[in-house]
């Protein structure tokens, strides 16, 4: 019967933070959308556009319709809509906390992964919608990583292998993003996916890496093969976020 309390209060306490995680979304600037994306996730479109705006495109011209006359014809800014995605981010933050609850290990502190588990959880819902992931959360997250190791028992060991994991995590993709840039003449990895990998190997330590590159690889391939997508942008965040979780839970 306890077990059973301690389940359902922690779903209940993972609705609240993933409604927390959907004011966040709705807290992001309008141009950060690409037209059409709320439309992929949730189905109404993310824009409602008001008569004669100008500024910036803001990159608007890869994702509008051919003759859309784009989010800044006119001088008013453009207002987006509320945001419709506040139950998926709740229901999927309390299934996130409760796989967490019941497949974590022993070694798992249950307040620190829950933590973890969140940030994850927004960036990934973040990038999923505007292919961007804030410093204002990946910064947090990885110094949050290296102040973890606060409590392990060999707690100098462990705080060297953290930030060698973020520096070695960060560096290995900046050099994938440069030789990528070299070689294709565009940049195929955002400056948000190195420092993810930089904040999780500050959490999972430079061992990790290797399992985690390979695990995000893979889960990117299948996310490119499933969608069907020949060209475009794909979000690489969450793919880093879910091989990183689930090295996290991992007995």
């Amino acid at each position: 019967m306890v077990q059973w309390l301690l389940v359902v209060s922690i779903a209940l306490y993972g609705v609240i933070m993933g409604h927390l995680t959907g004011r966040i979304l709705q807290l992001m600037p309008a141009p950060a959308f690409p037209y059409g994306a709320r439309s992929i996730y949730f189905g109404p479109t993310a824009y409602v556009f008001p008569p004669g705006a100008r500024g910036v495109d803001c990159g608007w011209s890869a994702f509008r319709p051919a003759g859309f006359p784009g989010p800044f014809a006119n001088r008013n800014p453009p207002r987006r809509d509320p945001f419709p995605g506040a139950y998926s981010c709740e229901s999927s933050c309390a299934l996130v906390f409760t796989t967490m609850l019941i497949i974590g290990g022993p070694e798992i502190t249950l307040p620190v992964g829950l933590f973890f588990s969140w940030f994850l959880l927004t960036l990934s819902w973040i990038d999923c919608l505007t292919l961007l992931l804030p410093d204002r959360l990946n910064g947090p997250l990885l110094a949050c990583g290296l102040a973890s190791h606060a409590t392990a028992w060999d707690e100098a060991n462990a705080f060297k292998d953290g930030l060698l994991g973020a520096i070695c995590g960060g560096m290995a993709l900046w050099g994938m993003q440069r030789l990528f840039r070299r070689v294709k003449g565009y940049e195929g990895l955002g400056g948000g996916d190195i420092k993810l990998l930089a904040a999780l190997g500050a959490w999972l330590g430079w061992q990790a890496l290797p399992g985690l590159c390979c695990g995000a690889a893979l889960c990117g391939l299948a996310v490119y093969a499933l969608s069907g997508r020949t060209q475009g942008e794909i979000p690489f965040g969450p793919c880093l976020a879910l091989a990183g979780w689930v090295m996290y839970i991992s007995p």
